[in-house]
């Protein structure tokens, strides 16, 4: 099923309003470097991350709407990932293949990419909405 997601204007959410963005200007919430795993998966609570965006979109086939709003609100608890049937879970290949895509990306766009070892956020919207 296909899903067409159409942007809201910002009088449909007076409470929160839009800031022009600044790719430049990501502000950097905490740094990761030494962090423990549990630590860091209660800071991407706080937001919506680009692991996130599908399902916030409605275009995740394995989480809705709704689970990310559960999940991210702590009103429900994150399975952990699952091995497939070959035992390599989509987690796994993720963390394989980012410095790939990096590298891909970077030569296709000529925009530099770097790891940061931090959670930033950027200026799209004011506040955490949680």
């Amino acid at each position: 099923m296909n899903h067409i997601v159409e942007p809201q204007s910002s009088k449909s959410i007076p409470h929160l309003p839009l800031a022009k963005p600044n790719p430049s200007r990501a502000k950097r919430l905490a740094k990761t470097k030494g962090m423990s795993r549990e630590q860091w998966l209660q800071l991407r609570k706080q937001g919506i991350g680009s692991s996130d965006a599908a399902a916030a979109c409605g275009l995740n086939p394995h989480m809705s709407m709704l689970e990310l709003w559960m999940i991210k609100t702590g009103r429900m608890q994150t399975q952990p990932d699952q091995p497939t049937q070959n035992s390599y879970s989509p987690l796994y290949w993720g963390n394989q293949l980012e410095p790939l895509i990096a590298n891909y990306y970077q030569h296709k766009t000529g925009h530099k990419v770097r790891k940061v070892n931090a959670v930033n956020r950027t200026g799209f919207v004011g506040e955490s909405i949680f």
